[in-house]
């Protein structure tokens, strides 16, 4: 097979010819398994306040060790109505606001809470346990840069840097076309040497999972003509695959019926077992593959 294209040649040879597609305004909630068409940028500090990163009590750290007066109790979403005075202390939820005058936090299972007290019996340093404002990252810096795939986890960033909506590239149009005349849809009576098409069904499902809106073509026999029309068809997607009908068999007819219809072919047969003839073409920004069936 030495005479064969290597995988890693033939990828260089697609990726250079792969275009990046117009990008669209897409919000948030829609964003899931799109692609960043440019960097997402935080619109505020993260967190936007110096906050809490225990449960625990709020405290001056030159306080302690010592025992405090409870002077409130902070919940989360209500920042405190007082500042914080010395020898007090606040009790304080997980992400909140530290008040005015704190430095520290105690988590609450190394105190003793004793109704109105606290005591704190070992000292604190200050900044303990406190989650600075733009700890995590400033407004205006990068979230998720440019042609990142949008995750679960880095939608939660997005959202959690106020980014209402990103700008992604188009999904990708592909349209699949399954080919031979021994090709039946599940369910359907098979005659004597017919098969079930299943090749189309799993590619598209890939190409799904990639993020493109996806085609399943009818699978078209074994004539010249019927490949001409569905090719033809095909070829308005941005990408087109095709199963079947690329090797030197008198039914095969997909790279020929494409040359027809301008596809230029860029290379065929690949060092790979089993697919050995791969084709690859494009014609005016459309990527065009051909798969042994």
């Amino acid at each position: 097979m030495a005479d064969l294209l290597s995988i890693a040649e033939a990828q260089r040879l697609i990726l250079e010819r792969a275009r990046p597609l117009p990008s669209e305004a897409v919000p948030l909630e829609d964003a899931a398994r799109r692609v960043l068409a440019e960097p997402a940028r935080a619109a505020i500090d993260l967190p936007p306040f110096p906050s809490s990163a225990m449960d625990g009590y709020a405290v001056r750290a030159a306080d302690t060790p010592g025992r405090l007066r409870i002077a409130s109790r902070i919940a989360a979403g209500k920042p405190a109505t007082a500042p914080l005075g010395g020898g007090q202390a606040m009790g304080i939820a997980t992400g909140g606001v530290i008040p005015e005058g704190a430095d520290a936090v105690v988590p609450i299972e190394y105190v003793v809470d004793d109704d109105n007290e606290v005591e704190v019996g070992a000292p604190v340093e200050s900044g303990a346990n406190v989650r600075p404002r733009g700890g995590d990252i400033h407004e205006g810096e990068t979230v998720a840069e440019s042609g990142s795939l949008l995750t679960p986890a880095r939608l939660g960033a997005l959202a959690a840097a106020g980014i209402p909506q990103v700008r992604c590239a188009r999904r990708p149009r592909a349209a699949v076309l399954p080919t031979g005349t021994e090709l039946r849809r599940p369910g359907d009576v098979l005659a004597a040497g017919e098969i079930y098409e299943a090749n189309g069904l799993i590619l598209s499902a890939q190409l799904e999972a990639a993020g493109a809106d996806v085609e399943l073509m009818p699978a078209v026999g074994d004539d010249e003509s019927a490949h001409r029309v569905a090719l033809q068809h095909a070829l308005e997607a941005d990408v087109v695959v095709t199963s079947g009908g690329v090797s030197v068999g008198p039914h095969d007819l997909v790279r020929r019926i494409e040359d027809e219809l301008g596809v230029e072919e860029v290379f065929w047969r690949v060092s790979v077992r089993p697919g050995k003839p791969i084709a690859f073409g494009v014609r005016e920004g459309t990527l065009v593959f051909g798969l042994p069936g």
